[in-house]
């Protein structure tokens, strides 16, 4: 840590770390306070960039997949897709898992990727109580491919376990089994002794893009002219990513001034105002709001609390939520005790609604993820 500029580092006795977290594993004997380290919401960060990006002209292609690259005289001079030709100055290869054969596209595969998968389980908002800080264990024989993971609380409540990781053969495995949710508990549970099984609510996993170096690849291809490679981005890639950010940046300007005169856009606008959440109000702002603006009183997900006002806002951003799952990450419809149970069709009808469509061309994440086969009686 100390390496790496952490200059408030604070080494913990056995006292210590009951003294700050009163429910942490039984048999701890001491540990290591970063006090400047914290917590963020990676979906709200994301969609909260794509929306600015927007606001600032920028155009983003959803259920767009590269099918080919046209590379002429050592240039892209076209990128092929499902819905057709798209052109531009400087092409970005961040791709995630399938980045190396973005890559391979161009004849410029210089790095291969292979997944690295890992589980996690959210436990209910209740559970936000029983831990203020995020609790990791400092394994001995940690091997050099995982932090170790750990239970870590989201800045809604939740508390968040895991991940694991291990290498699978499927880029997109997203699957959770058995065998992988008792490995889970089993490592990750006794760090919190207030923890338990019947206090989680969801299993999920996603796929971390590794290259056999374990380190990202963030620079400029050496064969392609106008090709910058953002790969390899795996964990801690959100940390890093304002700082990958504006490497690229830099490596797009100077690309782009071999060619062309390059300005700052004196009419960027870096804010984005943050649409309001219902349940984070006080009652006061909560009836302000609402005669403003009667649908942020009906409630559609009584377990985040969530209002009308709110699914239709997201559904009308400048980025559209206009899947069921789009809404969900924006709002949090869904992601309480009844996973959705209640909510989701008056999710759907909202969205129809909004965006003037019948109910059953409404899906759950694009393409052909069809929530209904059709009305009823037909």
């Amino acid at each position: 840590a100390r390496r790496n500029g952490e200059e408030h580092l604070r080494l913990l006795g056995r006292a210590g770390v009951f003294r700050l977290e009163p429910h942490a594993w039984p048999a701890q004997q001491g540990g290591i306070l970063l006090p400047d380290s914290g917590v963020v919401a990676p979906d709200q960060v994301t969609i909260a960039c794509a929306d600015n990006a927007v606001q600032n002209g920028a155009r983003i292609f959803l259920n767009t997949a590269v099918i080919g690259l046209d590379v002429e005289g050592g240039r892209i001079t076209g990128v092929r897709t499902n819905r057709g030709r798209l052109r531009g100055r400087v092409v970005i290869n961040a791709a995630g898992v399938w980045a190396d054969r973005v890559a391979e596209l161009a004849d410029d595969r210089f790095y291969t990727i292979h997944p690295r998968k890992g589980v996690m389980a959210i436990t209910d908002r209740s559970t936000g109580d029983l831990q203020r800080r995020s609790l990791g264990m400092m394994w001995i024989r940690r091997p050099g491919r995982t932090k170790g993971g750990g239970v870590s609380r989201t800045i809604e409540g939740n508390l968040l376990l895991g991940p694991t990781a291990d290498e699978v053969p499927d880029r997109e495995d997203h699957g959770t089994s058995c065998e992988e949710l008792e490995a889970l508990l089993h490592r990750h549970m006794p760090l919190n002794a207030q923890l338990r099984p019947d206090q989680i609510i969801a299993y999920f996993a996603g796929v971390r893009a590794v290259t056999f170096e374990e380190d990202f690849v963030v620079e400029e291809s050496r064969r392609v002219a106008n090709l910058i490679h953002v790969a390899g981005i795996q964990s801690p890639g959100l940390t890093a990513a304002p700082a990958i950010a504006e490497d690229v940046r830099d490596l797009v300007v100077a690309m782009l001034r071999r060619e062309v005169q390059v300005r700052a856009r004196p009419e960027f606008d870096p804010c984005r105002k943050s649409p309001p959440s219902l349940s984070g109000l006080t009652l006061e702002e909560r009836h302000r709001l609402i005669l403003r603006n009667p649908a942020y009183g009906r409630i559609v997900c009584r377990c985040e609390e969530v209002s009308e006002g709110e699914v239709v806002a997201a559904i009308g951003s400048p980025l559209p939520a206009t899947t069921v799952s789009a809404v969900k990450h924006r709002t949090r419809t869904g992601m309480g005790r009844c996973q959705g149970g209640f909510c989701t069709p008056s999710v759907l009808k909202l969205i129809a609604r909004e965006m003037a469509v019948p109910a059953t061309r409404v899906t759950w994440q694009g393409g052909d993820s069809l929530m209904l086969a059709g009305e009823t009686g037909e």
